[in-house]
């Protein structure tokens, strides 16, 4: 993880402050934040998929006071269900200079701006269903992270055209994983041959 060193804030401890037991004592507590740019990814199959994507972007740039990089809006099979379910839409957006403490922050949010446009989450083992939006967090600059709550970069990414294409509008060269290859490389080694074409709202 890359911390921008500048806004690390070191606070002596009180040397009358009570000493932690059963470990080390530590001398100094700092908070770290950092300024971080993030690529998210958005989909949606249920009711009014380019305004509930829009609702979604704008409640993320409100939410994080930035306005985001926008890729343009593809077409896309859904993923791992029935014949006959209705297609996605997907883009995805970045978000630069977000000041965070860990892009678990991150998840929080979209979790609950996913909930406020309807999205539903089911049991796991129900697999992939319809929803009304899909946030993920993809990558982000400079960094991985592996935890029970996020995986950075997303561990599917690289398997999937519709990601990737909307990702690579707008950062052909980013390497999701430190020294990895880029998302124009992961693109043209994508293994994914379903259908996915640029949204055309006249043809919808």
């Amino acid at each position: 993880m890359q911390i921008n060193t500048s806004r690390i804030i070191l606070t002596p401890i009180d040397p009358h402050e009570e000493k932690p037991t059963g470990g080390v004592i530590l001398f100094l507590r700092h908070v770290c934040t950092m300024l971080a740019r993030a690529y998210i990814g958005l989909g949606s199959n249920l009711g009014d998929r380019a305004l509930l994507l829009d609702s979604a972007i704008e409640a993320m740039a409100s939410r994080w006071n930035t306005p985001p990089l926008i890729s343009r809006r593809y077409r896309a099979p859904a993923w791992g269900m029935p014949s006959g379910t209705p297609d996605f839409l997907n883009q995805v957006v970045a978000f630069q200079n977000l000041e965070l403490s860990d892009p678990e922050d991150l998840i929080r949010d979209v979790l609950e701006i996913e909930q406020q446009l309807g999205r539903e989450r089911p049991s796991s083992a129900v697999g992939y269903v319809s929803r009304t939006v899909d946030i993920d967090l993809l990558a982000m600059d400079g960094m991985e992270w592996n935890s029970s709550k996020l995986i950075l970069p997303h561990p599917r990414m690289h398997l999937r055209k519709f990601v990737l294409l909307p990702l690579a509008d707008i950062a052909p060269e980013l390497r999701p994983t430190l020294g990895g290859p880029t998302v124009a490389r992961l693109l043209k080694d994508c293994p994914d041959v379903s259908s996915v074409h640029l949204w055309e709202p006249t043809l919808d």
